[in-house]
């Protein structure tokens, strides 16, 4: 399944588009857009489960190292992820609220902001200081879906943004193949047994069990 653009060029914007995976970056001051789009055969809701549920994220999501979901309730959810990094560059973790959003039409909007400081900084990891975005859902038919993803980010760690922004494109391009891959390979949900018990990890500040997705504190992984 080919990546597809359905987002226009905006007058006088300077853009450009990755032709062999559709992915399309539109340069802005501070991070550029980048943005991509696909049609997936699930409907609306599975996938939505494939995008927000940790065990699902653990599995498709590149580079993964840690999710650990800190607040879900109402349609919002607040998320640390760490992330591994070619060397020399030091992993990168963010904070991030996700925010669920539905039209009459069926269509789901599930926004992300950063929140660097919702979570203390991690000895040895690079907090990335802005991260904005969304995956917006758009039912077809009773088991497709078009998926329309776009994202704004700044890794921090004195990368420069040029070429924070090229790398962009990479990582979005790499981003969707896997979840397309995941997505064609599991066209049901299945039982999520990746996920493990809720754990209270003191690096968090905060006193609530959470739902924890990859090494545990203090197993020594």
């Amino acid at each position: 399944m080919s990546l597809a653009v359905t987002a226009a060029h905006p007058v006088g914007a300077d853009a450009t588009t990755d032709v062999s995976t559709r992915v399309m970056r539109e340069r802005q001051s501070g991070p550029d857009i980048v943005r991509a789009a696909t049609r997936l055969p699930l409907n609306v809701n599975t996938l939505l489960s494939v995008l927000e549920h940790p065990c699902h994220v653990r599995q498709w999501a590149p580079d993964l190292e840690e999710l650990v979901l800190l607040e879900h309730h109402d349609g919002h959810s607040l998320v640390y992820m760490r992330t591994r990094t070619p060397w020399p560059m030091r992993p990168r973790d963010a904070v991030t609220r996700f925010s669920r959003h539905q039209t009459e039409d069926g269509t789901v909007t599930l926004t992300m902001q950063g929140e660097r400081d919702a979570v203390p900084a991690m000895p040895g990891v690079v907090r990335m200081p802005f991260i904005a975005g969304q995956w917006q859902l758009r039912p077809e038919a009773e088991a497709m879906t078009q998926v329309d993803y776009q994202q704004r980010v700044s890794p921090g760690g004195g990368v420069p943004q040029w070429l924070a922004d090229q790398a962009a494109v990479r990582h979005v391009r790499t981003t969707l193949a896997a979840l397309e891959e995941y997505v064609e390979r599991h066209t049901e949900e299945n039982d999520c047994s990746a996920a493990g018990p809720p754990v209270t990890d003191p690096r968090m500040g905060r006193d609530d069990t959470y739902l924890w997705i990859g090494p545990r504190p203090g197993n020594g992984e």
